[in-house]
């Protein structure tokens, strides 16, 4: 009968352990649920950004054209400044001869 009333003690132990531990998940699903549906709300208000954006001729829309005018503009002052520095570099040759 002692032995059956450990085994009795143990077995309630361990469903306790397990109704704690899904109790935990439960309150990390429920934060989850609310993260997510905010993160839902967020997506589609870009979405509705974006498709107003295109309806309104695109501009805001076309970051692509954006990023190519600043990569543009970026490898010409590379360009330039290698320009200024090879001909800096002259200057200063033709000085100390």
């Amino acid at each position: 009968m002692a032995e059956d009333s450990r085994k009795l003690d143990t077995i309630v132990d361990a469903v306790h352990s397990i109704d704690v531990r899904l109790a935990g998940m439960d309150s990390k699903l429920d934060v989850l649920g609310l993260t997510s549906s905010d993160h839902e709300t967020r997506l589609r208000d870009v979405e509705v950004m974006a498709r107003d954006a295109k309806e309104a001729g695109g501009k805001l829309a076309d970051h692509e054209s954006r990023m190519r005018t600043v990569e543009r503009k970026l490898w010409m002052l590379s360009g330039f400044a290698a320009a200024l520095g090879t001909a800096g570099g002259t200057v200063v040759s033709q000085i100390l001869k």
